[in-house]
């Protein structure tokens, strides 16, 4: 009976032990296969999140394209050409941002599909996506190439600006020279100068001299002291107060151009002369010496 009693234990002790082994490898399979899924999961994710980033560039893409379209019209300076091309760099950064992408996605379903665990469409839509890549670079080489010609058409543009610029310049300077000219000759043409002096002091500083068969004829010298003269534009000058006796014009101009003032109170002073024809009055001679006693 005891025989019996210790096989029947043993039994059990060895059902036991081989009880407890297989629920040890299947919770080992079971921890294997949550953490096969749970990288399978990871892949998933990574995929569809994958995808949403290349949808997000494509967008943006086009959101850079239209730009560029507004702007091919308007490319005519260097801050146009530097907006086109940070948008061009821009677009190429993504292009090859979804490149990347899609050799990532085309990875990750290779791994899924040797886990024989397959999304539905995945292949057709990393296709569709790669055709659309291409398709993007083909638009973006073609506007690369009418952009570097907008780029040649700019930069003959900016060299015929210069040009224009320096000829611009290169008259105008000419012209303030021309007007400068114009303005000196125009001061000199009006320029008179005049010199009221008693007789004997004009004899003395020799600005006038004696000729004459007599001496008695006065007449300016050949080369006046200047200095002593006044200087005055025969546009503005209208009026010389006198207020001398004897008064006379030893240089020449026409008689009715000009008018002695004689005054009210002694006719023999000559308050002032009035230049009545400037243009008759300096015809002659642009220096007027007047002589009094």
């Amino acid at each position: 009976m005891k025989k019996i009693l210790l096989f029947l234990l043993t039994c059990t002790l060895a059902t036991a032990c081989v009880s407890r082994q297989s629920a040890d490898r299947m919770q080992s399979d079971i921890d294997s296969l949550r953490a096969e899924v749970k990288a399978k999961e990871a892949i998933i994710d990574d995929v569809f999140a994958s995808i949403g980033e290349i949808t997000n560039n494509l967008e943006e893409i086009k959101t850079r394209e239209g730009l560029l379209t507004l702007q091919n019209g308007e490319l005519r300076d260097s801050t146009s050409t530097g907006r086109i091309n940070e948008d061009l760099q821009a677009i190429d950064n993504l292009l090859a941002e979804n490149r990347a992408r899609i050799a990532d996605l085309e990875k990750k379903a290779d791994q899924l599909r040797r886990a024989n665990h397959k999304i539905k469409g995945l292949e057709t839509l990393i296709e569709q996506l790669n055709t659309q890549v291409a398709e993007k670079d083909g638009e973006i080489a073609q506007l690369k190439t009418r952009i570097e010609g907008l780029n040649t058409q700019v930069a003959d543009l900016g060299r015929q600006v210069e040009t224009k610029e320096a000829e611009v310049r290169t008259l105008t300077s000419e012209k303030e020279q021309l007007t400068t000219e114009v303005t000196q000759k125009t001061t000199q043409l009006h320029t008179a100068y005049y010199l009221i002096a008693p007789e004997k002091q004009l004899l003395s500083d020799l600005v006038v001299e004696k000729k004459g068969m007599i001496g008695r004829t006065l007449v300016i010298a050949e080369k006046p002291n200047m200095g002593l003269f006044t200087e005055a534009d025969t546009r503005l000058l209208k009026t010389l107060p006198i207020g001398q006796k004897e008064v006379t014009l030893i240089t020449s101009h026409p008689e009715g151009s000009y008018w002695l003032v004689e005054s009210e109170e002694n006719k023999k002073v000559i308050e002032s002369l009035v230049i009545l024809d400037a243009e008759q009055f300096w015809s002659l001679s642009k220096i007027l010496v007047v002589s009094h006693k």
